[in-house]
């Protein structure tokens, strides 16, 4: 009954919350005119025989009545808990001895808020009073929300439109404007908290479009519905703050009945409006007394009692909390993690009963939150849950492997092992060894956030309850890719271990286990443009899907809309009614039993006839039936197009069921036959290729993608070149493998720890390199011993066996050696890791393909001809390897594995081992982190740590830097190689993130996940970056692009001076303004280097791109570009309409009169705009000018 958040169990309070049914009766005072005492003697209520009327009662009922009666719309009466604090914000201590409505409430604050013991206690007494109600006439309705509410201005004033959405259903429940009618103040000095009644009114409205969201909060709701009666207990998350806040309410369920009863009684008729009242105040002080009551509990703790693991109870002692947590602090800094502190913290909200679980749960929640004071505090944190762990688990891995083999299914009686026959014998044979090899130390290694990443979805449980720990998980997936081999497996389990490299997630989750399905990524071809091709490629990938494979599906086959069927003689639907097939399909069929959401992307050619239906299909506005929003899409794009668009020529769209196999070839293949269906006049439309790549941009600034994968860079470049051209890649764009109707490609993947090789201040690259040795061949065996969904997949892996080799945590590298991310030294390491990588990983293919053989799709490959990755970007090796002999061996043995390196996102493994995902520099240097227990504010650890050391942390940096949006570059106090080295995303130019890719890219024989971070992209933004990445031969040119939010939430924790600080900062930068949609604006400002504080100027302008906006784009970033004069203006309202040139100098007959100064004013303009271009190329990071 209780929520995810609240997971406490129920108790009896001393005095329980008393209720009773409401009663239709009149107030009479001719009835009982007289009390009966104690004695039993017989005592008039007055000398009159009256009863006065309660003046406090009639004050408030009064006050509801003259406020809600003549509200128009729906009206809220709510009574809330909390306190008045005066200015120093303390409670205010007013002159009245007992209960009062406040007149006058100038200098005081209401504050609805209580700590979490406190709402954990009334929750319990709640869920107790529900369960002794159900069997009762006036039974308690329990009911549990989760809602978002997002709220738009009105107009410039003070009114809001608050949008409420279930985070269930993800559907919206509520649009309204909540108007405050009025509030009445009473302050109560003998009880805990003092109390507020409001009236208000909820105006229903429309939900707002093309409107920025001013700020956001999120609420988890347990209501408690007796009668007229709701109570509220609210957890309220709000943006930046480092805890939830608790409020109690209680409000009139039905406010129109109220009304309805109010009328009667004006009217002089029988009503129920003063007992409705009566009721709810009473119900108020009913809940005021009992938090009074709770908090009166004995002050020495140790005379409360705790149940301990074995069922005895115990007294709380304070001395035994902190020693407990003490013993957990080794290794820690001692100057900035208190053990005091945690214990402090925890007592307030040790209760009756309590268990040593839930006091540890207590603990490491505690210390998670102190997380923002110092990253130590995070290793704490996991400690202590992790300990708990320890203390509620199985020690030895045999005996937990056998529970699992041996589990019971308790619903229908039957075995339902977890752990396959070939790892328990295994397991069962070497058990003395292999539990010996364990070293359980290293469960403490992980931070809390990794920890609760594993047991969330990693660890394997019997009947609900965690079974393994982090180690035994680590040795199950060992055993499951080795097997009897125990050399091989206890290296393996050292290695992940310490943290050297990951397994991927399906690997972790799936090995040892009856269907170890441990691959990660499957490429998929349409079988035939067919409903049998069709609906058997569907089964395909929710056969997939079932066994967590993400998947990339290319549909180029599949006939146009219009397009003639002859077997029924009809036309064909397009793509959008069968992608919303998939789309059904992959919300359906997730990976592996709620572990992750299916996951499918598409991909199609941009010469398709429904490629604009395929580019809005992820949008949030459109009618549904055309919409597919579970699905993502990707772009598989020749270099033609991108030609076409650089000039502005025209671009045919062609049916492929008429136009057939364009998808089969690439290169000058592709645009021979290209060029010929073209002359023919095959093609079912044509249309200009800036109009199709406005509508690309178009719907990437809206919804991230789609993504953007070059297809003659991604054949041209592959070691598998010889088995046919390549058509698509994966879910998250770094696999690039070929696949057929007949070959479902596959590939396993695995994560490097880089901060794990920095050693003494420096990069150990012998280390890693042996280390890569070993992880190619762990991925090798997976291929043999892997679970194949379907046959397709297993022919495919079998015949060409590709891996997947990525990093993780290169931000946290560079930071730990001192690297800023734009730094030469920086741009150098990310060469020779990858190159080490690379050449690890070849030599350890070819040293298995000595022992095993060369895989069977080798001959005629460009490595069976000399040629490595490097050789086919032209690109000359570093010289930290020899490459020469390596080569030789690979003309002598051949290679295992076709294909080797592909780093991947690494989202849910980087955050098990605590690091930075994959390549990607931090996106903040302070974030939220949400777990099942609430959200937590994280602070970058090496920030954390380097203001520590310098003496400059403190919680007011925290504030200054959460009021400047997680970025350190505009605070003072920071010193200029600590800004340097912290640059988050958006102050790095996407330029280098680009040139480190394709440095990279020369020892990557798949591709990579690249993302793309532009603050308030532009058309220009886009197509230079765009144009820049396909320049510089990435096959991945974008995976997502990442935007900020044009509007920040309200910083919650951050106090006035710090956001005050930052607004000031902001002014104090030297801006130009333009006007939105000008031709000069949209051309002058086409530049790549877009850092977040160029990027606060620049919306996002749906003005298309001019065709001298394309060249410029394509013209080189290096270089300044000349402004030409001459555009070339596209028409998007046809077309088919001719290209205009249009001359800037001259007037034309669709060109406005204008007078002297407006032109002289638009010529400085431009000029302007022309210097700021070129200084922005010349001086990346410091160009003033352009800052604003």
């Amino acid at each position: 009954m209780s929520s995810d958040d609240f997971t406490y169990k129920s108790t009896t309070p001393e005095e329980p919350e008393s209720t009773r049914p409401l009663k239709r009766q009149r107030n009479d005072i001719d009835k009982e005119k007289s009390i009966k005492s104690a004695a039993g003697m017989k005592m008039e209520k007055s000398i009159f025989g009256l009863e006065p009327s309660d003046e406090f009662i009639k004050e408030v009922s009064d006050w509801i009545w003259k406020h809600a009666r003549n509200c128009e719309h729906k009206v809220e009466v709510e009574a809330k808990i909390g306190i008045f604090v005066d200015q120093t914000g303390q409670r205010a201590e007013l002159p009245v001895a007992v209960e009062t409505i406040l007149t006058n409430t100038d200098g005081l604050r209401f504050i609805s808020d209580m700590t979490i013991s406190q709402h954990k206690h009334y929750n319990k007494i709640l869920n107790d009073r529900t369960s002794q109600s159900s069997q009762t006439p006036t039974r308690i309705h329990y009911a549990h929300s989760k809602e978002l509410d997002s709220f738009y201005p009105i107009g410039r004033g003070q009114r809001k439109i608050r949008v409420t959405k279930d985070l269930r259903t993800d559907q919206v429940k509520d649009v309204i404007e909540k108007v405050r009618v009025a509030d009445l103040a009473i302050y109560s000095p003998k009880r805990l908290f003092d109390w507020r009644i409001s009236i208000n009114m909820e105006i229903p409205q429309t939900v707002p479009q093309n409107q920025n969201m001013t700020y956001s909060r999120k609420k988890d709701r347990l209501s408690y519905t007796q009668q007229e009666m709701q109570v509220d207990l609210t957890q309220v998350f709000s943006p930046n703050s480092e805890t939830p806040s608790h409020e109690l309410e209680l409000e009139m369920h039905r406010p129109k009945f109220l009304i309805e009863e109010g009328f009667k009684r004006e009217r002089g008729l029988p009503n129920m409006y003063d007992e409705l009242i009566k009721v709810f105040i009473l119900q108020v002080k009913t809940r005021l007394t009992f938090f009074t009551i709770i908090n009166q509990r004995p002050l020495h703790i140790n005379l409360l009692k705790v149940f301990k693991r074995d069922g005895r109870k115990e007294s709380v002692a304070f001395d035994k909390i902190t020693a407990r947590i003490n013993k957990l602090c080794y290794g820690l800094d001692s100057n900035h993690v208190d053990p005091i502190e945690i214990t402090k913290k925890v007592v307030q909200g040790v209760h009756q009963g309590i268990t040593t679980v839930e006091l540890d749960n207590l603990a490491a929640e505690t210390a998670a939150y102190l997380t923002v004071k110092h990253p130590d505090y995070a290793v704490l944190a996991a400690r202590i849950a992790i300990s708990n762990l320890h203390k509620e688990t199985k020690k030895a891995f045999s005996a937990v492997i056998e529970d699992l083999y041996n589990y019971v299914n308790p619903r229908n009686g039957k075995p339902g092992p977890m752990i396959s026959d070939e790892t328990y014998q295994v397991v069962m044979k070497n058990r003395n060894v292999l539990d010996s090899a364990i070293l359980y130390d290293r469960d403490f290694n992980y931070n809390f956030f990794g920890f609760k990443t594993l047991e969330r979805s990693y660890l394997l449980r019997i009947n609900g309850k965690v079974a393994e720990r982090p180690q035994h998980m680590l040795m199950r997936v060992a055993v499951g890719i080795h097997g009897s081999d125990l050399e091989r497996v206890i290296e393996t389990y050292n290695l992940m271990s310490l943290k050297a490299f990951t397994h991927a997630s399906p690997t972790l989750f799936n090995a040892g286990t009856p269907h170890p399905q441990m691959s990660s990524c499957f490429l998929v071809t349409m079988q035939d443009d067919s409903i049998e091709g069709i609906y058997d490629t569907l089964k395909s990938c929710a056969l997939i899907s079932k066994t967590a494979g993400g998947i990339g599906l290319n549909i180029h086959c599949i006939r146009a809309t219009g397009s003639y069927i002859a077997g029924t003689n009809g036309s064909s639907n397009g793509i959008v009614p069968m992608l919303r097939a998939f789309d059904a399909t992959a919300r359906y069929v997730d990976q592996g039993g709620n572990k992750r959401p299916g996951a499918f992307a598409i991909y199609l050619e941009p010469w398709h006839p429904d490629v604009f239906e395929f580019l809005d299909l992820r949008k949030n506005h459109g009618k549904e039936e055309v919409r597919a929003r579970d699905l993502f899409y990707a772009l598989w794009i020749p270099d033609l197009f991108m030609q076409r668009v650089q000039e502005n020529g025209d671009w045919p769209l062609f049916c492929p069921h008429e136009a057939p196999g364009l998808h089969e070839v690439w290169g000058k293949e592709f645009e021979e036959l290209f060029f010929k269906y073209e002359r023919e006049g095959r093609a079912k439309r044509v249309v200009k290729a800036q109009k199709l790549w406005y509508s690309i941009l178009d719907s990437q600034v809206e919804t991230g993608g789609p993504f953007m994968l070059y297809k003659d860079h991604a054949n041209a470049k592959s070691n598998q070149q010889n088995l046919g051209t390549i058509k698509n890649s994966n879910l998250c764009t770094e696999i690039i493998e070929y696949s057929a109707p007949d070959e479902v490609a596959v590939c396993n993947l695995a994560s490097i720890a880089l901060p794990s090789y920095i050693k003494n201040g420096q990069f150990d690259f012998n280390e890693l390199h042996k280390v890569t040795k070993v992880l190619t061949r762990n991925l090798n065996r997976i291929i043999d011993v892997n679970y194949y969904p379907v046959k397709e997949a297993y022919n495919s892996n079998m015949r060409h066996r590709p891996i997947g080799l990525g990093v993780q945590g290169l931000a946290d590298a560079f930071q730990l050696l001192r690297f800023p991310f734009s730094s030469e030294e920086a741009r150098l390491l990310n060469k020779q890791i990858f190159e080490t990588i690379y050449h690890a990983a070849v030599e350890s293919s070819s040293e298995l393909a000595q022992e095993f053989g060369v895989y069977e799709s080798y001959h005629g490959s460009p490595a069976s001809k000399g040629q490595l990755q490097y050789d086919l970007w032209n690109v000359t090796p570093t010289g930290l390897w020899d490459w020469t002999s390596l080569k030789e061996k690979v003309a002598q043995r051949g290679l295992r594995n076709s294909l080797l390196v592909a780093p991947m996102p690494t989202a849910s493994t980087s955050q098990i081992l605590g690091f930075n995902e994959c390549f990607e520099p931090y996106t903040s240097n302070i974030y939220t982190r949400r777990v099942l227990s609430g959200e937590f504010q994280i602070v970058n650890p090496w920030l954390l740590k380097d203001l520590c050391d310098r003496g400059l942390w403190n919680d007011t940096m925290k504030n200054r830097i959460i009021a400047h949006g997680g970025s350190v570059q505009n605070i003072s106090d920071i010193p200029d190689d600590i800004k340097e080295l912290y640059k988050t995303v958006w102050e790095i130019s996407q330029k280098v993130i680009i040139d480190l890719a394709a440095d990279r890219g020369a020892f990557i024989d798949q591709s990579q996940s690249l993302n793309v971070h532009l603050a308030s992209p532009t058309h220009a933004q886009l197509t230079s970056m765009h144009f820049y990445a396909h320049r510089r031969g990435l096959k991945t040119g974008m995976y997502y692009l990442r935007t900020r939010p044009q509007s920040a939430a309200i910083q919650f924790t951050v106090d006035k001076q710090a956001l005050e600080e930052a607004k000031a900062t902001q002014k104090s930068k030297p801006s130009t303004p333009s006007k939105t949609g000008s031709i000069t604006s949209s051309v002058e400002r086409m530049k790549l280097d877009d850092s977040s504080a160029r990027s606060n100027a620049a919306k996002s302008v749906s003005t298309p791109i001019r065709a001298a906006t394309i060249s410029r784009a394509v013209s080189g970033i290096e270089n300044t570009p000349s402004i030409k004069r001459t555009l070339s203006s596209h028409v998007e309202t046809d077309e088919n309409q001719p290209t205009k040139s249009v001359d800037l100098g001259e007037e034309t007959e669709d060109e406005e009169e204008i007078d002297f100064e407006t032109a002289k004013a638009r010529l400085e303009a431009k000029k302007l705009e022309q210097e700021k271009l070129v200084c922005s190329i010349e001086n990346k990071e410091a160009c003033v000018m352009c800052s604003g």
